[in-house]
């Protein structure tokens, strides 16, 4: 198995509402990337409280292929697209269990 997690902050420039902001990229996450063969978990969390980041992504794939064929998966594409548009500062980590 692989856990996948990424955190980025929201772009300050554009004025969003966390909570709102938060609920839209849960909705298109939902849509977009639960769907996608080898996905075997997936969540989204918003900070609570003040943190280096805003908000997060958590992703289980069956293995290492799925998270390879995730990467270029044309959801996945459309996602990072959006994600590019409202976020900045991301880390990442990928770890095999």
């Amino acid at each position: 198995m692989v856990k996948h997690i990424v955190m980025w902050n929201l772009k300050k420039e554009l004025n969003l509402n966390k909570e709102e902001q938060a609920a839209v990229f849960r909705r298109k996450a939902n849509e977009l990337l639960a769907g996608i063969d080898g996905v075997l978990r997936l969540e989204v969390w918003q900070g609570y409280k003040a943190g280096n980041h805003d908000l997060a992504l958590y992703v289980e794939f069956t293995d290492p292929k799925a998270e390879e064929d995730y990467q270029t998966h044309p959801d996945h594409l459309l996602m990072k697209e959006y994600v590019a548009s409202v976020t900045c500062d991301r880390a990442i980590i990928d770890a095999e269990v």
